[in-house]
């Protein structure tokens, strides 16, 4: 347990954890066939804890049962430099399974010195949960989603959360030529608003992305408009979403 600490100014990372030697096979195509083999660190809770400044993502984890809850991030993949990558200010990568990230403030990433963006949150794991959270002011999206999520569960159930006022989409869902496919993403009462692009944003390289709902959210006052959904399978169900009247003022 980490829990009422504060990082400021790594280099790279705040928190890592993954298996040593793996990093570069697991973030390449099939890379998470390697998973199932690896021995990952379980049952990881980080709580009411600043993260900021970081030049990478702050948290980086490859890990299982995993809660991160209630901490404040700010101005984190700030540098960019040392692996030439935009990003979230928190990655929970290919191997992560079981992750609830829940009620963190995620804001202000900046565009790093070559023009990589920040994204609020990264995933690439299974079995995550991101509830509650305050996600805005960020260089690029919010919730950025792709190379192999599944089953993933996003909602804002506290009325003043939300993706707001980010640089790129509020969320974004890709999936790059040769992963793990990407299916079962549930999106469900979220508030993604004002942000630069979409409410929220799809698209694939190869295979379609399955099983994906989006549904009773509010998703006004985007600048490219609510949603531009490319690459879902025909089983999308897509409905009870708002453009007015709703959300976070």
């Amino acid at each position: 347990m980490v829990n009422n600490s504060h990082f400021e100014n790594p280099v790279v990372y705040g928190l890592w954890s993954d298996a040593t030697g793996t990093h570069a096979q697991l973030e390449a195509p099939n890379g998470f066939q390697l998973c199932k083999s690896l021995n990952l660190v379980n049952d990881i809770v980080v709580a009411n804890s600043v993260f900021e400044n970081g030049g990478e993502s702050v948290i980086a984890f490859n890990a299982k049962n995993i809660q991160i809850m209630n901490n404040v991030f700010r101005n984190n993949k700030s540098n960019t430099l040392p692996f030439n990558d935009s990003g979230g200010q928190i990655d929970l990568t290919v191997c992560t399974d079981d992750a609830a990230v829940f009620r963190n403030t995620f804001r202000d990433s900046s565009v790093g010195p070559n023009g990589l963006r920040g994204d609020g949150i990264e995933l690439h794991g299974t079995n995550l949960t991101i509830v509650d959270n305050l996600i805005t002011n960020n260089s690029g999206c919010g919730v950025s989603m792709s190379g192999g999520v599944q089953d993933v569960f996003v909602a804002n159930w506290d009325p003043s959360s939300g993706m707001i006022d980010n640089q790129e989409a509020g969320i974004c869902l890709y999936h790059p030529s040769g992963f793990r496919p990407d299916d079962s993403i549930i999106i469900d009462r979220v508030n993604s608003v004002r942000n630069a692009y979409w409410g929220i944003w799809t698209d694939t390289a190869d295979l379609l992305i399955n099983h994906v709902t989006i549904t009773n959210s509010c998703l006004k006052s985007n600048a490219y408009g609510p949603t531009y959904l490319h690459g879902l399978g025909s089983d999308a169900v897509i409905e009870n979403n708002s453009v007015s009247g709703c959300g976070p003022n």
